[in-house]
């Protein structure tokens, strides 16, 4: 089982992306390696975009900590008819089958300064 928790669900270009990932791996699962990724794609009309700005391993057994800067040049979330842009965490186990236990992710928002998002000194 995977279970991501961040710090703050909205944030700005800039701003430091924080939470937790923790992987309880079942007995089919121990050999297994997981990561967890942080990045954007596109949802729509037109191709498919997406980026990866993040990527670490998961450790079994324990909270895994993670820390990523949101780039400067974002791109913003945002939420059209035609287009989307999603800021997501995504955490899986690598050649896992059970997608429903082998897969989590929490989506974010990247928005303006004036919209709110948390900065760190």
């Amino acid at each position: 089982m995977l279970r991501i928790a961040l710090n703050e669900t909205a944030l700005s270009p800039g701003a430091y992306l924080e939470g937790t990932c923790q992987w309880l791996p079942d007995r089919d699962e121990r050999n297994k390696k997981a990561r967890l990724m942080v990045g954007w794609r596109t949802e729509g009309r037109g191709d498919v975009d997406k980026a990866t700005i993040y990527e670490q391993e998961i450790l079994a057994d324990s909270l895994t900590a993670f820390t990523c800067q949101i780039p400067l040049t974002g791109p913003y979330s945002y939420d059209g008819q035609l287009l989307r842009i999603i800021w997501e965490v995504t955490a899986e186990v690598a050649g896992a089958f059970n997608l429903r236990k082998t897969h989590q992710t929490q989506v974010f928002r990247v928005v303006s300064s004036r919209e709110g998002g948390g900065d760190r000194p």
